[in-house]
């Protein structure tokens, strides 16, 4: 019972000490502890029991993380009982410590600031680049003291004396510059990109991202000192001859005006805004060119000059729905967004073209002219942002297109009016009915029919499949524009142009009674204007 009144009378007397000459709030452990809210406490018993717990600080300087008690008591217990086994009266401690005589077991450590050297900063770090001397970082010694009280008991105090506690704010301070300097490192410092792949345990394919991350590109675009857009872009080729590469990218980048509905032509482009390549080593080029782009298909193609050699992209014609890949994108400061997708065997919506393919999962918007690629090094298209889904232009148009603009600088198609649907992406009971009833399994549906046009005209309607397209057999819509390019590339080659009427033979399923097949031959205009729908 005497010892317990003593205790509390001890407590009494320390708070009256504490609220006469009130300490401040000090973090005293590294961050790599458990930590929960700092508590202000000046006496802490070996003897502590679960109900002898120190009060939480009112103070407004109680903001800094602190490990749990138990951990406190722990670290400071071993530091000060090892402290003052070694000290002797002003013998050098290590961490720049002294001891003062003391009868007693207390040791009350008073802090040593190293020297600084006239190369260093005033935070006492090296100013320089050079990896050469980097000294450890160490955190500033606590401010807890061990003492024995004249009963036997072990208690810890924060030190009182003011130039002590100034001069370990000092080196907090160091130490805070310092630990915020090499969180800066590229090996410590924290990733930004959370929707990133994560669980990646296959190594193999994340080489193969890195390898196509090589090839791309940021690029920003602006006009008369405005703004206009940003975009990725792909290099898809490169010069040797002159120092030159080719980068693919979408249309938008030079667009100052995007309809939502991609079947009006109201879009508005500036070919002569200025475009600019953020390039991987940090520079920045202004000496793009633009070379083409494509209204309809929105891809254009810029002449990057006087760069050094860049990685070209290996575009893939042939892709798998259902399977998995991967979009890469660049944000602002060039960092690689990588977020995993499926391709999804899903058709336009009725403001989309016919030629976008599509992709799921949480896809950024800065992805716009990213690659789509699988884990064969291989890009499958380019990202476009067409809402509300996120579509691709698969590589195969992209080649074409590419092929035409090097053969005949310019790229054109037949405008049919029709908006179609693929066969094979309905549901299976529906696919399996037409199989059933009309020996149906694929081919495209026609979704819809420009008013007055000549498919119209022709008795197209609609509910009707086109299974043929100048003879070959087509399965998706990608392979029908595969098609149409062809046609305008030989008659190109024929010496025929812009705006001259071609031929264009499709075979048609009608399933309105009686079904019945049929071969229809439309003459149509090559353009290269975006198709506008009439309603």
């Amino acid at each position: 019972m005497q010892r317990a009144e003593n205790s509390i009378r001890h407590m009494q007397i320390q708070r009256s000490a504490r609220q006469r000459h009130p300490l401040p709030c000090v973090p005293c452990f590294p961050p790599d502890v458990e930590t929960e809210p700092v508590v202000k406490e000046y006496r802490i018993r070996s003897t502590t029991n679960s109900n002898d717990r120190p009060q939480q600080c009112t103070s407004m300087c109680c903001t800094t993380l602190q490990p749990p008690l138990e951990k406190l008591y722990a670290r400071e217990t071993a530091e000060a009982r090892c402290a003052t086994r070694r000290a002797s009266p002003g013998r050098r401690m290590p961490f720049g410590l002294v001891t003062d005589s003391s009868a007693d077991r207390t040791a009350s450590f008073r802090y040593s600031p190293p020297a600084v050297s006239a190369s260093e900063d005033p935070d006492g770090l090296k100013d320089t680049d050079s990896s050469d001397y980097s000294s450890p970082l160490r955190r500033p010694k606590s401010l807890l003291v061990e003492k024995t009280t004249s009963n036997g008991e072990i208690v810890y105090e924060y030190n009182s004396d003011q130039e002590v506690v100034d001069a370990y704010h000092k080196d907090l301070h160091k130490y805070q510059k310092k630990l915020a300097r090499q969180q800066q490192l590229p090996t410590l410092k924290e990733c930004n990109y959370a929707r990133n792949i994560t669980d990646w345990d296959n190594l193999n394919q994340k080489n193969a991202i890195l390898d196509v991350a090589e090839s791309v590109l940021r690029l920003s675009s602006s006009h008369d000192g405005k703004e206009i857009n940003s975009c990725n872009g792909i290099i898809i080729e490169w010069d040797e001859s002159d120092k030159s590469a080719i980068v693919l990218t979408s249309s938008q980048i030079i667009a100052t005006k995007v309809s939502l509905d991609d079947w009006e032509d109201n879009n508005v482009y500036v070919p002569n805004a200025k475009v600019t390549a953020h390039l991987l080593d940090g520079t920045i080029s202004d000496n793009l060119t633009l070379l083409y782009f494509s209204k309809h298909y929105e891809v254009a193609f810029f002449k990057l000059m006087g760069g050094s050699e860049l990685q070209v992209a290996s575009l893939e014609p042939k892709l798998e729905f259902g399977s998995e890949a991967c979009v890469l994108a660049r944000e602002k400061d060039l960092g690689l967004i990588c977020r995993e997708t499926k391709i999804l065997a899903l058709d336009p919506c009725d403001h989309q073209r016919n030629h976008y393919l599509f992709i799921g999962g949480s896809i950024p918007q800065s992805s716009t002219g990213g690659p789509l690629t699988d884990f064969n090094r291989k890009v499958v298209g380019m990202v476009v942002n067409a809402l509300p889904n996120f579509a691709f232009i698969p590589s195969s148009i992209i080649i074409t297109c590419f092929r035409l603009w090097q053969s005949f600088k310019k790229i054109a198609r037949p405008h049919l009016g029709l908006k179609l649907r693929t066969v094979q992406f309905l549901d299976i009971t529906h696919l399996e009915q037409l199989s059933r009833d009309f020996k149906i399994r694929d081919g495209l549906i026609v979704g819809q029919v420009s008013s007055e046009s000549l498919a119209e005209r022709n008795g197209f309607r609609t509910g009707d499949i086109i299974f043929s397209c100048q003879g070959e057999t087509v399965l998706t819509i990608s392979e029908f524009e595969g098609i149409l390019l062809d046609i305008c590339a030989k008659q190109f080659e024929e010496g025929k142009g812009l705006n001259d009427e071609v031929d264009v033979e499709l075979g048609v399923y009608k399933l309105r009674k009686p079904a019945r097949r049929r071969m229809v031959t439309l003459s149509v205009q090559l353009s290269d204007c975006m198709e506008a729908f009439d309603y």
